[in-house]
C-alpha cells in the first residue's frame, strides 16, 4: 500500500515539475520571441532612416541644379528600397511569429501565442508606419 502511494505521490510530483516546467518553458520561449521581434523592428527603422538619410542629400542636390525629373527618379528608387526593406521585415516577423506561435501551442500556452500573434500584427504596423514616414520624408523634399 505504502509503495502505491509512494509511486502516485511521485507521479504526481513529476507531472507538476513538468507542468510548471513547460509553463517556465512556453514564458521563457515568448519573451525571446518578444525580444526578438524588438530587434528586427528597431532594425527596420534603422535601415528605413538611413535611406532617407542617403537619398535626402542626392535629391536636394538634383533639386538645386534643376534636374527634376532625375530627383524624382532617385525617389521612385528610394522608395522602392524602403519598399523591399518592408518586405523583407514583415516576411521575417511573420516566419518568428509562426515560429513561436507553433512552439507555444506546442506547450499548451495559447494565451500567450495569442498575445504573440497580437504583437506580431502589431510589429508589422509599426514597420509600415516607419516606411510610411520615410516616404513622407523623401516626398517633402518636393514641397
Amino acid at each position: 500500500m505504502f509503495r502505491t502511494q509512494l509511486a502516485v505521490f511521485t507521479l504526481l510530483v513529476a507531472a507538476g515539475a513538468s507542468a510548471a516546467s513547460a509553463n517556465d518553458q512556453a514564458h521563457r520561449v515568448y519573451h525571446e520571441g518578444v525580444e526578438h521581434l524588438r530587434r528586427i523592428v528597431t532594425h527596420c527603422h534603422r535601415v528605413q532612416a538611413e535611406i532617407v538619410r542617403e537619398c535626402t542629400p542626392v535629391i536636394r542636390r538634383l533639386l538645386r541644379a534643376g534636374k527634376y525629373q532625375e530627383a524624382r527618379e532617385v525617389a521612385t528608387r528610394c522608395f522602392k528600397r524602403i519598399d523591399e526593406t518592408t518586405e523583407r521585415c514583415t516576411h521575417a516577423i511573420d516566419q518568428l511569429c509562426r515560429n513561436v506561435v507553433e512552439r507555444l501551442e506546442q506547450l499548451g500556452a495559447n494565451h500567450l501565442a495569442r498575445d504573440f500573434r497580437q504583437l506580431c500584427r502589431q510589429a508589422k504596423r509599426k514597420v509600415h508606419q516607419s516606411a510610411d514616414r520615410a516616404k513622407a520624408a523623401i516626398r517633402e523634399l518636393f514641397g
